[in-house]
């Protein structure tokens, strides 16, 4: 990882305490319910040197390290020069600026948004929002913009075997998320999708359950 801190620091410390008063508590307690969420996916990516807990997390990030690789990843960002064994104060401070520079010109959502110091001392609401927006904004916005061609995409292969989508589902599969769920909740749905795309045997199709009526079968289908 070739990672850099520019002489001329990014800072926008000033503004984001202006704005970091939106932060609404609803969105600030659906933020910190995420925590578990977001270490899964930080530990899908590989980015640390061991696993992240929800208890380390916070502490993994004051060095700033693991938010420059994230850019570097999901932000295409190369840094030519950082503080590679930061300890200071200073050298993790401009680790964690020089990452959420980058983030900030993503068109990020300001109050979702927290500044270097937030992040060094471990403030855990406003860190697990500002992860929450470069999710948002590395991930779950192109998502977004291809979701109803997946959706039709998925459709067709599906309707070759009667288990067309719901209507609401391929038009609006961002804004109808109960029909979404429902129609992939009991995992029969992906399974054909895997079947007729070829990824698995058709023999895996007997393995499941037509109609799940209990936690434990839907997550055994």
């Amino acid at each position: 990882m070739n990672l850099s801190t520019s002489s001329t620091s990014y800072n926008r410390t000033s503004h984001v305490n202006e704005v970091i008063q939106a932060h609404t508590p609803l969105y600030t307690k659906r933020a910190q319910k995420s925590i578990t969420f977001i270490v899964r996916w930080l530990n899908n990516l590989r980015i640390t040197p061991g696993p992240l807990t929800p208890k380390t997390i916070f502490k993994e990030l004051t060095n700033g390290l693991v938010l420059l690789a994230l850019c570097e990843l999901l932000l295409g960002v190369k840094f030519d020069r950082f503080e590679r064994k930061p300890i200071a104060r200073k050298a993790c401070l401009n680790n964690i600026e020089a990452a959420l520079s980058c983030v900030w010109k993503k068109n990020v959502c300001a109050s979702h948004m927290c500044t270097a110091e937030d992040v060094y001392d471990q403030n855990t609401a406003k860190v697990t929002s500002c992860l929450l927006e470069i999710m948002e904004v590395a991930v779950f916005r192109d998502i977004r913009a291809s979701a109803v061609s997946m959706i039709e995409d998925l459709d067709s292969v599906l309707i070759q075997c009667g288990h067309q989508l719901n209507p609401q589902t391929k038009t609006q599969p961002i804004i109808s998320m109960h029909t979404l769920v429902e129609d992939f909740c009991s995992g029969i749905r992906c399974m054909l999708v895997l079947c007729l795309r070829g990824v698995v045997d058709m023999s895996e199709i007997s393995l499941m359950r037509g109609n799940p009526t209990s936690s434990k079968e839907y997550l055994c289908s």
